[in-house]
């Protein structure tokens, strides 16, 4: 390191220190410049007093007027600092990991700190490039992913973290006298925050200096002093967040410095208390065979005379090795992106990305041609950390997730100490956008049992090549509808995963309205036009994911079936179609047009012309059946007639039967009478029974044969017997022929 020292210190001029692999420019800040007087440090006449001895009772902090008493007179934080010793030299011992983490130690000089406000962005700034310096200012002193801890051992709670080659008792020089702090990184690397001192979450700095932590909490527990040097417990867990205060996280023996941190038994969770576990008894009865200071080697530093204020500003080797340099990928609208590139080499430790997505998107990323493990993870816009690639050693690591839309940070990064080339392969994909210009947007959601992904806070997202569900609501409904939300709950629980299309912003958009509407005001001509607008855009999207036609299954209700049909054609031909009352009427002289851009009636496609399997359900017209088609639902392979038991439910219409076939459908997998994607339905003769549930005769089977395979029962179960507002119906029995002498069968009566 070099300085300007001469004549006074009006004199001094910005140098270049180079300590290690970190440039930093050094510079006194403006309010030391040209003066003598440095009792504006943080040194032995601010925050802390040099001495125990100081007679300094209290002090002014000539910048930002903060009183701070003396370490003699109610200091507002009594520990947390260190004092060098006279050898100049500190030395550290990684004694044992016990946090999942991979995070880094360092320790930062306080002269010149008392100019910074605790806490501010600035203050971390400047301890972050002092710990960087590798000089009497700062070192990092641990770098859990690059070394082991001196202990291994499990707890009832944690595993054994502790991978790698542990390296032995470290010193580093500082100056004698100097008064230090600890910065903690719980997971990730100090070089990180260099340019982005603002990180928050796992990679959000703690210090021992407690009033900068969250909650001013503290992090850095004294476990045991042996002779005057100690061994610390460290939390990595924010106080403010999942913090389970178990201090096993990072422990440390320090020798070479006086101080001291709050007693790990004022700080530690009962709960999880490891001192008198096996590792913890050995750490405890563990003492250093020699004097680390003396016998080992210690990294040679000039010790100057003056120690200025550093600004940092990195020069790191690999131009996207930070945040602020990222190479900027632009606003994806459905994009998919390979790159090639490597990592690891000549200290190029990052590789970041920047990227926005514009509406809430499905993103899947792997990462191939690797000689050695790495790594990548997604970080928000402040570099929060979101998500890590599964790990893969030397195979393709990947990641499937849902992002909402906004901007986005890609980090690559190396295992410990090792270097790879790699490629890295990125499909993004819509999953919301207009049909209908004038609407808001169609969706498309993954669900689990729980709902939605994004509601639960999974974000788990769509994977290609593998065996979909799509459900689809109809006319005045949407995705979250009880019935709905219900059905793909249920089927989540089966092998495919489950989608569930929300075309709402078209289907509640009230574009009929009478004298529109016929029959009641039951026949949405107007939002029926929209059915295959909104098939195209399911099939694009679906496409688009990697989801091929013989692995999907779409089940449809309403207006939804056609939907759903319509998915199918232009598809070729799915796996299944599920039609739930197929909305009347579909075809015909009276029946739907589905597609507003073209000319002419376009009416719905036959079930089994566009599906390898087809089933539908569908309400008898003698049993409220207006709203559902009993000749559109006959054109599936097999069709099944729902009857309902009304005598608990005296209030029965033809729009709580029409939901009600959702129901059933719903407790047929939640009984596991179907399953999916198989859809294995019990031995049945096909075409015995007409739309009002009678089973053909003699005559009927020469001159009117029936369109359906059986009947199902199903009985009310809600919570009132008149309760309007739920269609809680559970199958009582399905019937049906079983031979060609027209016998009938019950079945599905567990």
């Amino acid at each position: 390191m070099s300085f300007n020292l001469a004549g006074n210190s009006s004199n001094l001029s910005p140098t270049v220190s180079n300590y290690g692999s970190v440039d930093i420019i050094s510079t006194l800040s403006p309010s030391l410049q040209g003066s003598t007087d440095y009792s504006n440090g943080f040194n032995s006449n601010n925050y802390f007093l040099g001495s125990t001895n100081s007679p300094v009772i209290e002090n002014i902090n000539l910048e930002t007027q903060l009183k701070v008493n003396s370490a003699l007179d109610n200091l507002p934080f009594t520990s947390g600092w260190y004092t060098v010793g006279s050898t100049g030299e500190v030395s550290f011992d990684y004694l044992f990991d016990g946090g999942a983490y991979e995070g880094e130690l360092a320790i930062f000089s306080l002269e010149g700190m008392g100019q910074y406000q605790l806490g501010s962005t600035e203050f971390t700034q400047e301890a972050v490039a002092r710990s960087l310096s590798n000089s009497p200012l700062g070192h990092v002193v641990i770098s859990d992913s690059d070394e082991a801890a001196r202990f291994s051992g499990n707890l009832n709670w944690d595993e054994n973290y502790n991978l790698g080659e542990y390296r032995g008792a470290k010193n580093f020089v500082m100056r004698e006298g100097d008064q230090f702090g600890f910065l903690q990184i719980p997971n990730g690397k100090v070089q990180e925050l260099l340019n982005n001192p603002d990180f928050e979450g796992a990679r959000h700095p703690l210090f021992s200096l407690a009033p900068n932590n969250p909650l001013f909490s503290s992090h850095f527990g004294e476990f045991k002093d042996i002779n005057g040097n100690r061994i610390f417990a460290v939390e990595d867990l924010r106080e403010d967040g999942t913090s389970d205060k178990d201090f096993n996280d990072l422990v440390f023996y320090m020798s070479g410095a006086e101080g001291s941190a709050p007693s790990l038994n004022t700080l530690i969770n009962i709960n999880r208390d490891w001192r008198s576990a096996d590792v913890g008894k050995q750490i405890s009865e563990w003492m250093p065979q020699v004097d680390p200071i003396s016998s080992l080697i210690s990294v040679p530093t000039p010790t100057p005379t003056l120690i200025p204020t550093l600004i940092p500003t990195p020069a790191p080797v690999d131009p996207n090795g930070a945040l602020s340099s990222a190479v900027d990928w632009g606003t994806f609208s459905d994009k998919i992106l390979n790159i090639s590139d490597s990592i690891g080499y000549d200290e190029d430790l990052n590789d970041y990305f920047r990227f926005n997505v514009n509406t809430r998107s499905n993103i899947n990323l792997a990462l191939n041609g690797l000689s050695t493990d790495a790594d990548f993870e997604i970080l928000g816009r402040n570099g929060e950390f979101i998500a890590r690639s599964t790990p893969g050693a030397t195979s393709a690591d990947s990641l499937i997730r849902i992002l909402e839309s906004g901007d986005y940070y890609l980090r690559v990064y190396p295992s410990a100490g090792t270097s790879t080339n790699y490629s890295l392969a990125l499909t993004q994909v819509n999953l919301s956008g207009k049909v209908r210009p004038e609407s808001q947007d169609v969706n498309l959601w993954r669900y689990n049992a729980n709902g939605r992904t994004e509601s639960d806070s999974t974000y788990q997202g769509i994977e290609p090549n593998k065996d979909t569900v799509v459900v689809i609501h109809g006319w005045q409904n949407s995705d979250e509808t009880r019935i709905i939300q219900d059905l793909a709950n249920v089927a989540s629980q089966f092998n495919p995963q489950v989608l569930a299309l929300d075309w709402s912003s078209i289907a509640q958009a009230e574009l009929d309205k009478p004298p529109l509407l016929d029959i009641g005001g039951f026949i949405p001509y107007e939002t029926a036009k929209w059915i295959t607008p909104v098939a195209n855009w399911l099939e694009e999207r679906l496409d688009k994911l990697g989801i091929n036609f013989n692995q999907l299954s779409l089940m449809g209700h309403s207006l939804g079936a056609y939907v759903s049909s319509e998915t199918a054609r232009l598809f070729g031909k799915v796996k299944n179609l599920v039609a739930l009352d197929p909305a009347f009427p579909a075809d015909g002289g009276i029946g739907y047009d589905t597609d507003i851009n073209t000319p002419g009636k376009q009416n719905p496609s036959n079930f089994r012309d566009v599906s390898t399997k087809s089933l539908a359900l569908v309400v008898t017209d003698s049993d409220k059946g207006l709203l559902g088609d009993n000749d559109k639902a006959a054109t599936a392979h097999d069709s099944f007639l729902v009857k309902f038991d009304s005598n608990n439910r005296r209030s029965l219409n033809d729009i709580d039967a029409h939901g009600g076939v959702v129901d059933v459908f719903t407790d047929a997998l939640s009984r596991s009478f179907l399953t999916l994607p198989e859809l294995n339905l019990p031995n049945h003769e096909n075409n015995w029974y007409d739309n009002n549930s009678d089973k053909d005769n003699f005559f009927d089977r020469f001159f009117n044969a029936g369109k359906h395979e059986g009947t199902i029962y199903a009985d009310w179960t809600g919570s009132q017997p008149d309760d309007i507002n739920k269609n809680y119906w559970r199958i009582d029995k399905l019937v049906r022929v079983v031979d060609s002498s027209g016998k009938e069968q019950e079945t599905w009566m567990i």
